[in-house]
């Protein structure tokens, strides 16, 4: 077990180094072609650096701003473009993953590092010697002393930041002064000064302007594009990380990856102040981590805190928190905090946030919440909400909430849907959206409040303002139902077929009669009383009418009747009844009926109904069969 924990820690270190190897790439030997005329000779740099993908640091002094730069060069190495346009006089030197440095070339008196082993004794103790550095960091537009810009060595070991005057201070070795001292300001250009003390020299005192962006540029990598609402604006962030850190984090704009970073806190880390400016392949956070991200795995004892993108596999024993997009698989034991896009698995104990879309599975364990779109599946133990559209399944143990939804939207309770549903809405109790194309399901109520061209089922009402479609419930209603087919007990269309009349049959001389639904199915409520028999006399009847046929003044009903004796207290009739029937209209809200009927009595209690007057008659095992004929006149609105 040991040797195989040992040759995968190898492998691991070996394909980090491979991979940052690659990330580190020269930039000086990168490739360009050029065409500047008549630009001032920052301007130039611009492009160039544009061109090649970096920033430049140098200091403005060196530069002379005055003269212009006219040069069309073609398919040659960055390193020897800027020899063509600045000349002999300057050297270059790559910092990190996007940096080159301009300087003068000149001799050192303390000689480079290189050349160390020849340097006397007293020679190598003098570079290792601290000497201060003081002096102020001021706007070279407004001549003001800026605040918070970081000041520190190439190799980033040793860092200060300027106070509300702009002044700093910092203790450097000679041999880093050597090698150079860069000053970044957010919202400035980067300015890299190289110092040579002599042996006299006990401290530097040293006034760098820096130049301000008229148009902020954004980071060189659009990975690390800070997200509109960034991490340090939230309360966790601000709390437990110290402002040194983030200012110094926020200042450095460009993020340089690394193969391991290790964090006791944000401030106590391998990285020192710096780790918010490093995208890690392996990073372990003993309480809370703080990086520019993750492209690899991150676990964290409490949390992490990651400026940019997670990619890989990230675990926080209480919480993730990522200012960029998610890609991979990511645990919070109690919440995930994402202001980017999240693709792959995202599992909070207790909630998921994510402020942009989703792609994959979004699982928390009592609210998951997406404010924009989300494609997959998201899953809420209480509630489920995304404020923009699902694309997929969404469940909610207690309630679920789309702005627009395409799939299964399943709710323990009740689910909402502000506009456009296309496809299944199910819950518990009680189901609302605007607009609905499929099937909408609830144990009590259904609500519509514009179109639903589909099917609406709900235990005790359906309600739409437009139906198109098929409606089943206790009680169905909408303004707009003309081609609706309600099937329960009761259908009231604002638009559909209404109507309330007396009619006769072969049973009775007086059937009153109310209908109500769509002319494509309506439901109708009969009542019947026979003045002058003891048999059929008095009962209630209820069934369903079509009212739409090639020829308009024909409809036909269907239903069932039953009739009780005097004392109500047994049965005289039941049977099963079948009109068709032709329709007069003498008015505008009156028509006269009339047709044939077609009716059949089951044998019940081993008993059969006295059959009517009729003019077909056949007595069959299950009941007789008769027909016979009624007419009436009803009123409709």
């Amino acid at each position: 077990m040991k040797n195989c924990i040992i040759k995968f820690l190898t492998f691991f270190v070996f394909i980090s180094s491979y991979t940052i190897a690659a990330d580190n790439e020269s930039l000086l030997n990168r490739v360009i072609s050029i065409n500047i005329k008549n630009e001032p000779i920052e301007d130039a740099l611009s492009i160039i650096s544009n061109k090649g993908g970096f920033l430049f640091s140098y200091n403005s002094s060196i530069i002379d701003k005055n003269q212009l730069i006219s040069k069309k060069i073609q398919n040659k190495t960055i390193e020897n473009v800027l020899y063509d346009v600045l000349g002999d006089a300057y050297e270059f030197k790559q910092v990190g993953n996007s940096h080159i440095i301009i300087r003068e070339a000149f001799t050192l008196t303390i000689r480079p590092m290189e050349d160390k082993k020849r340097l006397t004794p007293a020679e190598q103790e003098r570079l290792k010697e601290d000497i201060p550095l003081i002096g102020k960091v001021i706007d070279e537009v407004t001549g003001k002393g800026i605040e918070n810009v970081v000041v520190y060595d190439s190799r980033k070991k040793i860092l200060t930041l300027t106070d509300s005057t702009g002044y700093y201070r910092m203790e450097i070795p000679v041999e880093q002064l050597n090698e150079g001292v860069f000053f970044r300001g957010r919202g400035f250009y980067d300015t890299m000064v190289q110092f040579d003390p002599d042996k006299e020299t006990n401290f530097i005192k040293y006034n760098v302007s820096l130049t301000p962006y008229l148009d902020q540029p954004g980071p060189i990598d659009s990975d690390f594009a800070l997200t509109a609402t960034s991490p340090h604006t939230l309360g966790i962030v601000q709390k437990f990380v110290p402002k040194k850190v983030d200012v110094i984090s926020n200042n450095i704009e460009q993020v340089e990856t690394r193969v391991f970073q290790f964090t006791l806190v944000p401030f106590l880390s391998n990285a020192n102040f710096l780790g918010g400016s490093y995208e890690n392949r392996f990073s372990i956070n003993a309480l809370m981590g703080y990086s520019a991200g993750v492209k690899g795995i991150e676990i964290g004892g409490l949390a992490n805190i990651n400026r940019f993108n997670m990619r890989g596999f990230q675990v926080g024993g209480l919480a993730n928190i990522v200012g960029g997009d998610v890609t991979g698989l990511q645990v919070g034991g109690i919440t995930n905090y994402n202001l980017g896009k999240v693709n792959g698995i995202n599992i909070g104990g207790i909630l998921n946030v994510a402020k942009d879309s989703v792609i994959g599975l979004h699982v928390g364990g009592i609210t998951d919440l997406s404010l924009k779109a989300t494609t997959g599946i998201q899953i809420g133990g209480i509630v489920a909400t995304t404020t923009k559209k699902v694309n997929g399944i969404q469940i909610g143990g207690i309630y679920s909430y789309a702005d627009q939804f395409n799939g299964l939207q399943i709710n323990g309770i009740t689910g909402t849907t502000v506009k456009t549903s296309n496809g299944m809405q199910l819950s518990g109790i009680y189901n609302y959206s605007q607009k609905i194309r499929g099937i909408q399901v609830a144990g009590i109520s259904n609500t519509v409040t514009d179109t639903i061209s589909g099917v609406q089922i709900a235990g005790i009402y359906n309600y739409a303002k437009k139906m198109n479609g098929v409606q089943i419930g206790l009680i169905n209603s909408a303004k707009k139902g003309a081609n609706a087919l309600p099937i329960g007990l009761f259908a009231w269309y604002s638009d559909g077929y209404h109507s309330a009349g007396i009619e006769g049959d072969e049973t009775t001389w007086a059937n009153f009669y109310f209908r109500s639904g769509s002319k494509k199915l309506y439901n109708y409520f009969q009542l019947k009383y026979n003045f002058e028999s003891d048999f059929h006399k008095e009962g209630p009847g209820f069934g369903y009418g079509i009212g739409t046929f090639p020829l308009k003044r024909l409809n036909i009903e269907a239903g069932a009747i039953i009739s009780s004796n005097n004392e109500f207290n047994d049965w005289t009739s039941f049977y099963i009844n079948t009109k068709i029937r032709y329709v007069q209209p003498i008015g505008k809200h009156i028509n006269i009926l009339a047709g044939p009927t077609v009716n059949w009595s089951p044998v019940l209690d081993n008993r059969t109904m006295n059959v009517p007057p009729h003019f077909w008659k056949n007595d069959f095992e299950s009941g007789p069969m008769w027909i016979s004929a009624n007419f009436g006149i009803q009123f409709t609105w």
